[in-house]
């Protein structure tokens, strides 16, 4: 299985004409990496090309909750690719999502539709993007015609790792403080996932967002670094620290409701947080790989 990365346009049609994938799957299509195209459907387009070195036997995923889903039903059909699954939460995908539950804050039970017939499974508590993502991978394994039972019991285990995710347990001077390291990258849409789920898995706690800079939004940088303030205030943050050119921007309109401070560098960042750290936080960090946070992390670890 390979993954082809891009981020600028022409890069996914060369490497599916190295690769040639046999299944070729298209998880989402969304506003990363924006800044160095026109608009979302030029990134419809680019991932598309994904299709271009299959062969007309291959078979194609595709994603029927992104917008642009018939624009790539129509491009796999003017490959003259037959075989095409679909899935997400419409009826009419071959791998649907019928509900969700969330039976604890480490379990979640996702209700699903493989190929006609119903199959039920659990997911530790990663955030409703995973469910979603697990919806892919099924749909992989029905492309694979694979016994789905073995994998979906594979799929029931999987934890979140490091950057990605990954939830830390720790005690720091004697205070025990959850810590969710989501540092790797960040978008608009995987940003506010975040912060979506911090705010289930913290339930009555201090939740806080340390937040720094999403890269590669180009114009529309500044647009959507001041729409997390909304996302803030729906999921009840009690605490936000910022750190980036683009997040000063946001520190600058949030109200003073919320505890925010914002720091130049990631020493000054770690040195705020030290100092107001209470017993049972929740930290979430999140930001694009160039502004390191993890750096701050392992100084908690």
């Amino acid at each position: 299985m390979l993954e082809l990365g891009m981020n600028k346009k022409g890069e996914i049609k060369k490497l599916s004409n190295i690769c040639k994938p046999d299944i070729g799957l298209i998880t989402k299509i969304s506003n990363a990496h924006i800044g160095n195209f026109n608009s979302l459907k030029d990134i419809a387009l680019e991932k598309s090309e994904i299709f271009f070195g299959m062969s007309k036997l291959g078979i194609a995923v595709i994603n029927k909750n992104d917008p642009y889903h018939f624009l790539l039903q129509q491009i796999i059909k003017n490959l003259g690719i037959k075989n095409v699954i679909t899935f997400g939460f419409s009826k009419k995908c071959d791998i649907r999502l019928i509900n969700f539950k969330y039976k604890n804050k480490n379990s979640c039970k996702v209700f699903s539709e493989v190929l006609g017939k119903k199959v039920n499974f659990y997911l530790n508590n990663l955030g409703d993007h995973w469910i979603e993502n697990s919806l892919a991978i099924i749909s992989v394994i029905a492309a694979l015609n694979k016994n789905g039972g073995s994998y979906i019991k594979r799929i029931e285990k999987f934890v979140a790792f490091r950057g990605r995710g990954e939830i830390l347990n720790i005690q720091y001077k004697k205070k025990k403080i959850t810590l969710i390291d989501d540092s790797y990258n960040s978008s608009p849409e995987s940003l506010k996932a975040s912060i979506i789920f911090l705010n289930r898995l913290g339930n009555k706690k201090r939740k806080i967002c340390v937040l720094g800079d999403m890269f590669e939004l180009g114009i529309f940088s500044k647009q959507f670094h001041l729409q997390i303030k909304k996302i803030l205030k729906d999921n009840k943050i009690s605490n936000v620290y910022t750190i980036g050119k683009e997040m000063k921007n946001l520190f600058n309109t949030l109200p003073t409701s919320l505890e925010c401070k914002h720091a130049e560098n990631l020493e000054e960042l770690y040195s705020d947080l030290k100092q107001n750290i209470k017993n049972n936080d929740i930290i979430l960090f999140k930001a694009s790989r160039a502004i390191q946070l993890d750096k701050v992390i392992k100084k908690f670890c």
